[in-house]
Parts: structure tokens; sequence; C-alpha cells
């Protein structure tokens, strides 16, 4: 009588445990191929990238003008549905800019908003600053914007109306931005010129005051203009190094990010 193999027994059971893993893996692969393919596909749907050029959001943006390496890119949530003063966005203004071009501001007032910018002696300096009465509120309010440089806001660029001095570029966009909204422009009795934002519309302007193109040259935008919200920034990304680099880059940060604030806790 022969004596059994197990040898070969034990080896064939081997071979098939390894298959078997392999086969795990292989599946377990396609799974989170599909999850990654999925995932992409939702941040490219979701999400727009945006390299931001110029100066007109200093210094909130691209706070060195002399560094011409790199620059900030910025991730757009194309998904916002509601928009808060505060906010930037990146809209198309075909009244302010080509029509086929992006611009990158901050929401300053929202529908139904009064606004106005008074000159005023601050520590004895001549500086704007911005009043708002929001809607449902029966007195303008001073707006404090930490992120705006006043000293950079000041220039020539005054209007004198009724003894209040404007900024020319805010009073003269108002007053020639169209017949659809100049009706929403109020003189009071002290003489201050308020302006309501329309409904549907909302009032932009860029950090660097002194160097934006905004609402200020022809009013009130569209909501229907605006792409999307910033909801993430990334600062100094190295600027068309190679095509699609600096936007991976910028989604790899807002990734890891996302991740380091989900297992901060």
């Amino acid at each position: 009588m022969n004596e059994p193999n197990y040898q070969l027994y034990i080896d064939e059971r081997e071979d098939k445990i390894l298959v078997t893993l392999l086969n795990k893996m292989f599946y377990a692969f396609l799974i989170i191929l599909l999850l990654v393919t999925c995932f992409s596909a939702y941040l490219h749907n979701r999400y727009m990238y945006f390299q931001v050029t110029g100066i007109s959001m200093q210094n909130t943006l691209n706070p060195n003008p002399n560094d011409k390496e790199t620059q900030d890119g910025v991730l757009i949530d194309k998904y916002t549905q509601n928009y808060h003063r505060g906010d930037i966005i990146v809209l198309k203004d075909g009244k302010v800019i080509d029509k086929n071009k992006y611009l990158i501001k901050r929401v300053i007032a929202l529908p139904g908003d009064y606004i106005t910018i008074k000159l005023e002696n601050i520590n004895g300096k001549d500086e704007f600053r911005l009043y708002m009465q929001q809607a449902g509120e029966s007195t303008p309010k001073i707006v404090y914007e930490d992120y705006v440089s006043y000293s950079n806001w000041y220039t020539s660029n005054s209007q004198l109306y009724n003894d209040v001095v404007y900024e020319k570029t805010f009073f003269d966009g108002l007053l020639r931005g169209g017949e659809d909204h100049k009706d929403n422009i109020y003189i009071l009795d002290d003489g201050a010129l308020y302006f309501k934002v329309p409904e549907g519309r909302v009032f932009y302007m860029g950090d660097n005051r002194s160097h934006s193109l905004d609402a200020r040259s022809a009013g009130p935008t569209e909501i229907s203009n605006i792409v999307g919200s910033v909801s993430y920034i990334a600062h100094n990304i190295y600027y068309d190094v190679k095509p699609g680099f600096t936007e991976m880059a910028c989604f790899a940060r807002f990734i890891y990010s996302n991740l380091v604030a989900m297992f901060s806790w």
C-alpha cells in the first residue's frame, strides 16, 4: 500500500489559497480604481480650477506682485446656490470686461441691500469707508473689511455731490450703469447717496480697491453671471509649468487639507 503524498496535497492547497488571494486583490483593485475614477469625475464636475492673475484681489490673492513664477490658484464650487457678503466669487461681466473673460472679486452687497461709499477722515487721513444698510434694517452701518488696505483706496478720483464726496468710479458707474437700476439710487436729506441693489443682482468689488475693475464701473451684476464661489485657495502654485500641473497641485492640496481637517479631531 502506497503512502499518501501529503506534500502534493499541501502544495495544491497553497496554490489555491494564492489564486484566491490574487483574485481578491484584483477585485479590490478594480473597486478602488472605480471609486477613485468616480471621485475624480465628481471633483471635476463640481469644482473648476482658476489660476489667479493680476493684482485686483491683493492682498488676499497674489500678494507679491514681483513674483512671476508662482501665483495663487483657487477652486470654484459651481454647485453654490446661495451667496453671502464677503464671499470670493468668479464671474463674467460683459459690462466690465470682455464677456468671455473671468473676473475674481468679492461679494459686497446682496439683493435688497443699500450701500454707499463715503470719504472720511480717519486718524488724520482721508480714507473711503463702505456703509451698508442690509435688507430689513433701518439704519446704515459701517462695514469693517479686514481684507482691504484702505490707504491704497484713496485717490484723486473723487466726486463732490450735494456737499458729499464720493469715490468717483462708484458714483459714475451707478449713474451710467443702465436703465435697469438707475431708479434704485436715492439722495437722502443729509446729502448722502444710497444705492439699492436690485433683486437678482449682487454688488462686487476687488480687495485692491484702487486697482480693480468691478461693479463700480457698471453697477451690480446678475447672479446668473456668477460661475461659483471660492471654496479653497492654494497659495504660491507654480504658474504654467506644464499643462494641468497647476490644477493637479491645487486639487492635491485641497484633498490633503480636507483629510487633515477630517482626522484632526
